[in-house]
């Protein structure tokens, strides 16, 4: 199975931590929010980076929050689609202040495999 470059990163992010997390507390890693300067890079995306989602001095009107936005729901598309493929599981449904938490699987173990030695990673 090839893994898209978000699905890769969500799957090397998630099988560095050791219990079930919601996909998204890995998204801004990937899709930093607007203002928040370098401190979460994609560059650094090795790294994980469970910081709070703040936009001090950003408001609705800032160049960057449709882009950020639209990339964001991007990501949770992402995440319900690699439950669909079978890459994670739910083992904590939602509970309503939080997404669903998830491990890896035995499948999302081996494509992650197989995408790094395909690439490199």
């Amino acid at each position: 199975m090839t893994l898209t470059e978000d699905e890769f990163a969500l799957l090397d992010l998630l099988v560095q931590v050791d219990r079930p997390r919601d996909l998204a507390e890995f998204f801004p890693p990937l899709n930093p929010p607007p203002g928040c300067g370098d401190e979460v890079s994609p560059a650094r995306r090795g790294e994980i980076v469970f910081t709070p989602l703040t936009f001090d001095g950003v408001g609705a009107d800032h160049p960057g929050i449709a882009a950020w936005t639209e990339r964001e729901l991007a990501l949770h598309e992402v995440a319900r689609r690699m439950e669909d493929k079978g890459l994670v599981m739910v083992v904590h449904p939602s509970g309503g202040a939080y997404g669903n938490l998830v491990q890896i699987t035995a499948a999302g173990c081996v494509a992650l495999a197989a995408a790094q030695s395909d690439t490199g990673r």
